[in-house]
């Protein structure tokens, strides 16, 4: 079987971000149109949480957008 590759599927990363002004963590999320559309999803993912446990903002979740939640 075939590995999913960034061409074939969206990506959104949401990572933990500081406290808001109200005292609740805030959730920073990040789609990621410009990645090499030929890398494999897992290496994404792999990168994606050494880079948050580098910025101390780790990531928390990783998850494929579905073509009915893109709205742009």
């Amino acid at each position: 079987m075939a590995k999913e590759t960034v061409k074939s599927a969206k990506l959104k990363l949401e990572f933990k971000a500081t406290l808001g002004e109200d005292g609740k963590e805030k959730i920073k999320s990040k789609i990621l149109p410009r990645l090499n559309k030929d890398a494999e999803i897992d290496a994404v993912k792999n990168v994606a949480t050494k880079l948050g446990n580098l910025l101390k903002t780790p990531v928390e979740k990783i998850y494929k957008i579905t073509e009915s939640e893109i709205t742009e």
